[in-house]
């Protein structure tokens, strides 16, 4: 091969050298399939990626929010909001007592049974109380099983 045939041959290896320089370093544990995308649609890093919500939380979202005996309960600048409810992430809090959600014993679309922990007054004691939605998911029904008794909330 003479020089003027081997310059456009050489210039076509060096090329492709660059090109194949430019793809970046490649981390050996990186798997593709592990890459998580935020709403924007971002790469987020492993420690950051939230993780998928559990039956139990879904089965939760009809009821979450804060719910009012009386409408002056879903009023947050009054003192004397004794009829509130609030049902959020594996939580109840009312008024004066509140607690994790141990279990859910009973669910469907419209009501749910769940184990409360709950303390207050000094005191903790594990509930037993259902939870059925009414009006369009606007109304909440309360149902406790001991001692039994039945309340019912307003949407706030």
């Amino acid at each position: 091969m003479n020089r003027s045939m081997m310059a456009p041959f050489m210039l076509g290896a060096i090329l492709i050298a660059a090109n194949l320089a430019g793809c970046g370093e490649q981390k050996p544990d990186f798997d593709p399939n592990t890459v998580v995308l935020a709403p924007n649609g971002k790469t987020l890093p492993t420690g950051q990626a939230t993780p998928a919500p559990s039956a139990a939380q879904m089965a939760l979202l009809p009821f979450e929010g804060s719910w009012g005996r009386t409408a002056a309960d879903c009023d947050l600048s009054r003192d004397d909001r004794r009829g509130t409810l609030k049902i959020e992430k594996g939580r109840v809090d009312y008024y004066a007592a509140g607690g994790p959600i141990d279990r859910i014993v009973a669910y469907s679309p419209s009501s749910i049974t769940v184990d409360l922990r709950l303390t207050g007054f000094g005191q903790a004691a594990m509930v037993r109380t259902t939870y059925s939605l009414r009006v369009a998911g606007t109304r909440l029904l309360r149902t406790d099983g001991s001692p039994p008794a039945q309340v019912e909330y307003t949407r706030c």
